[in-house]
């Protein structure tokens, strides 16, 4: 596997603090799901790969004594050391972090989709590497299943090559896994709610399938407007059911 495979760019968590965040409830399902996982669990050492600004990392820092945030954009830092001043802080992709462990659990939270697909279970068996005994590795990721597997199954035939993330069906990707880890899956779901007058383009185009040529989102302007329309409406309002999982993985 190549240095450049093995970034994890968190080019994601920046778009989804416009829209998995902001218009949904979904940092709350996870950290209500991550609290009810863990339990009274308490870890010597943690690891969070790609937190972003740190919306779900909580529940894992309040029950860590050594935390440690990989995080590869540099504009989080200042506000990742501001809400966790006990953690220690690396502004780096994964390879160049120098990280060692072990670690009792590390977090693994919707970074996987800026990597090539056929590197995913490499990645996850690095890190799966670094645990320790009985320590498990978080994996979170949409599932293909629900609102945004319908958008993105829909018009990745089409506009995959215009599209800036990957993905394979999560589906296919746990069977993968079942061969270098045990797999336990926690399936759930949250809204994403789009206000009245919003664009199909600037929603579906540049924020679902994150395409940033502009011919395309106008070629697609009137096909976007009519997909939209399969999904419920309240109020004016567009609400998508999505459907995510966090997928817990332990050495064989």
């Amino acid at each position: 596997m190549s240095d450049s495979e093995l970034m994890l760019d968190n080019t994601y968590a920046s778009r989804i603090e416009g829209l998995f965040y902001s218009k949904s409830d979904e940092k709350f399902t996870v950290r209500a799901l991550l609290d009810e996982v863990f339990g009274n669990a308490h870890f010597d050492n943690a690891l969070d790969v790609g937190p972003g600004p740190g919306h779900i990392t909580e529940p894992l820092a309040l029950r860590t004594r050594n935390l440690t945030l990989v995080e590869r954009q540099a504009h989080y830092e200042p506000i990742l050391r501001k809400q966790f001043p006990n953690a220690k802080v690396i502004i780096s992709d994964f390879e160049g972090a120098g990280l060692h462990g072990p670690y009792n659990a590390i977090l693994l939270s919707h970074v996987l989709y800026y990597q090539p697909v056929e590197s995913w279970s490499g990645l996850c068996a690095k890190l799966i590497e670094l645990l320790a005994e009985k320590g498990e590795l978080y994996v979170i990721l949409n599932s293909d299943a629900g609102d945004w597997w319908k958008i993105v199954h829909h018009y990745s035939p089409k506009l995959a090559g215009h599209m800036a993330f990957h993905y394979k069906p999560l589906s296919q990707f746990k069977r993968e896994l079942a061969s270098i880890a045990q797999v336990h899956s926690h399936p759930y779901r949250f809204q994403v709610w789009i206000e009245p007058g919003a664009t199909w383009p600037e929603f579906i185009g540049k924020q679902m399938l994150e395409i940033k040529d502009d011919a395309v989102l106008e070629a697609y302007d009137a096909d976007f407007a009519q997909f939209v329309k399969q999904f419920k409406q309240v109020d004016g309002s567009v609400v998508m059911d999505f459907r995510a999982e966090l997928v817990r993985l332990r050495r064989l």
